[in-house]
């Protein structure tokens, strides 16, 4: 612990005296704490003669102020000159940006710096008739608070540049449980000067003394001496003993010692290993108390940086404790309460169940990277681009686990429909029913243009698809109302098919103006259209008309996405963001609403999502997993 910080059971008062003798036009600000002997009272009494004496000094603010520390610690003093005990004072002032500090005794000031918290104490706290007087620079949004040691490892977590009103709130609710303990914010605001209390005990704005109290016992010293008799080991010895009675013991004292290193030894090995451990819990003890004070601080706040940012320093604390002992059960409840409390102030869903439903690694190969994964029921299928399948998966009721069947690859490339084979999978499409189309089904795309329709009561079809040729680029498509769209982002476009009563050989039209989608990677329908960017850009287009979609309130923006999942009927838009190893959902008012954390999302790919039953399907690495959320309910925009 560092010199002169007291950390026992203390007692506080404050003081605020607006604008005393003519000659001194500052605020004076009175800090005085002692030990539990030390009644309020008093206090009080020793913060009004400090005031008293500033108004009577004909010195300067420093020197006024040394002499107010000096009565007050007078004031403190214990009956018979048996001194102050375990007290201080510290008086301030604010004067052209800077704030004049003395002190004496215990106390000690903060200044809350946009960067750091320094502490600022008397340099001799065990002499109480030395008053240090120091200046510090108290540029906005700088804050000075006089506060009791208790708060000394919590007030540095407080992030710099917060104002004087947001600080007295956090301080007094750490406060709200010790009533015998005051403290005072002092800073400026809008040019002002601002003071305001944390606790009960403060005096000021009006000269009244307080009445005389019966005199505090004071409590004897005892000291203990003890002397004895000064023995020179040498007297009564031999200078030399004996040869031959030497010679006889030699073999005998030999034995003595090596049995005493033995012993010493010994000892030493047991006692080493065990002040160790003492040391290891001694340090590992604090910084679980840091980490929870850090975490109960978090918790005062309302401003959601200011809470990741203290969150952030526990789990610094959390993940110190950690390397001295991860599978201690304190440690690990510590740094559960902090993921928790970063998962509320985030928004972070987490999901009930994971399950990896399939390894498609074991089918495909090394090659194997699933990127797509469409649901119908209870049929799942996934695009596996770098094995060149197309999967149909059947979930049981549960939607939990597959169902065993005899062949669950739907497509490959290479296989011959039409008398051509298949080239590079593109992608598979979901296209539900429509004006002109009767009947729902799923498409598979390859890099050639063929494009295979699939219905489970008539198996697959070959479909026209007219001016493949003529897209400068293809990233995804999809289907609304019967109708087939296509991603082409170096064309600036998305290229709209509508149904013809053989299939798609129609003229595409492009929905966009001149729109910059050059780094797209996917998009979504529901009656508007969703594109999102490689780079975590996510845009609304309402006809002809891109809006960008905002993401305040994130803890993260979206960092490398790779998926979109919304449908009409779905009251959220999905995003399978990659980078962060996360799903994140927007309502349809285009404002965050959560986020689903699990560690498989890690490399999350392929996306999709059943509201009605609370759960996700998601392909990451060569997997696909199912996870059961709790998905918030989706308030009216």
């Amino acid at each position: 612990m560092r010199a002169g910080a007291q950390k026992e059971p203390r007692v506080s008062g404050i003081g605020i005296f607006e604008k005393g003798w003519p000659s001194k036009k500052a605020t004076l600000y009175v800090y005085v704490e002692g030990d539990p002997s030390f009644e309020q009272d008093l206090l009080a009494k020793a913060s009004h003669e400090a005031n008293r004496q500033w108004q009577q000094s004909r010195l300067s603010s420093t020197g006024a102020l040394q002499e107010a520390v000096a009565a007050g610690m007078r004031a403190l003093a214990r009956p018979g000159g048996s001194g102050t005990g375990s007290a201080g004072v510290t008086c301030a002032v604010l004067q052209d940006g800077n704030v004049y500090l003395a002190q004496a005794g215990t106390t000690r000031a903060y200044i809350l710096g946009p960067m750091v918290c320094r502490r600022v104490a008397p340099s001799s706290p065990w002499d109480p008739i030395h008053v240090d007087v120091r200046e510090e620079p108290l540029a906005q949004p700088s804050v000075l608070i006089l506060a009791p040691s208790v708060l000394e490892d919590a007030l540095p977590l407080l992030q710099g540049g917060l104002p004087p009103v947001e600080v007295q709130r956090l301080i007094k609710a750490w406060l709200q449980d010790r009533p015998q303990l005051s403290a005072l914010v002092v800073g400026t605001e809008g040019g002002r000067e601002v003071a305001l209390a944390a606790g009960v005990h403060a005096a000021g704005q009006e000269e009244q003394r307080p009445a005389p109290q019966p005199a505090a016992k004071a409590r004897p010293l005892a000291v203990k001496s003890s002397a004895g008799p000064q023995v020179d080991p040498r007297e009564g010895s031999s200078a030399e003993a004996p040869f031959p009675i030497l010679r006889a013991l030699r073999l005998p004292l030999l034995l003595v010692a090596v049995l005493l290193a033995i012993l010493v030894l010994g000892g030493l090995g047991w006692y080493l290993p065990g002040r160790q451990k003492g040391e290891d819990e001694t340090k590992l003890v604090e910084l679980l108390q840091k980490g929870d004070r850090a975490r109960q601080l978090a918790s005062l706040s309302s401003d959601p940086t200011q809470v990741r940012g203290i969150l952030a320093q526990a789990e610094g604390f959390a993940k110190d404790a950690a390397a001295i002992r991860d599978k201690d059960k304190r440690v690990m409840a510590l740094q559960q309460e902090i993921r928790d409390a970063l998962d509320r102030v985030n928004i972070v869903v987490r999901p009930g169940v994971v399950t990896m439903l399939a390894d498609l690694g074991k089918d495909g190969g090394s090659q194997s990277s699933p990127s797509r994964i469409v649901l119908d029921g209870n049929n799942l299928y996934v695009m596996d681009r770098g094995a060149g399948r197309v999967y149909k998966l059947l979930l049981d009721q549960g939607g939990q686990s597959l169902l065993k069947t005899p062949n669950n690859v739907l497509a490959r490339k290479g296989d011959n429909h039409a008398g051509n084979p298949l080239g590079d999978l593109w992608d598979v499409i979901w296209v539900p029913s429509g004006p002109l189309r009767a009947s729902a089904s799923l498409l598979v795309l390859d890099a050639q243009g063929a494009l295979l329709d699939y219905r489970p009561d008539r198996g697959i079809q070959v479909l026209p698809l007219r001016g493949v040729r003529g897209w400068a680029s293809f990233k995804g498509a999809r289907g609304y109302s019967g109708n087939l769209y296509v991603l082409d982002p170096a064309g600036k476009q998305i290229w709209r098919y509508v149904p013809t009563s053989s299939g798609y050989d129609s003229e595409a039209r492009g929905i966009l103006e001149d729109a910059n989608i050059a780094d797209a990677v996917d998009l979504a329908i529901d009656g508007n259209v969703y594109v999102l960017g490689s780079r975590g850009a996510l845009w609304k287009f309402a006809g002809d008309v891109p809006k960008s979609i905002a993401q305040d309130g994130m803890d993260q923006p979206l960092s490398s996405p790779s998926a979109l999942f919304t449908t009409p009927s779905t009251g959220y838009l999905y995003v399978a963001d990659r980078g962060n190893g996360r799903v994140v959902a927007f309502d349809k008012a285009d404002r965050f609403r959560f986020q689903v954390r699990a560690d498989a999302m890690e490399g999350i790919q392929g996306l999709a999502v059943d509201e009605s039953q609370g759960r996700l399907y998601f392909t990451s690495g060569q997997k696909v997993f199912a996870a059961t959320v709790a998905i918030p309910p989706n308030p009216k925009p």
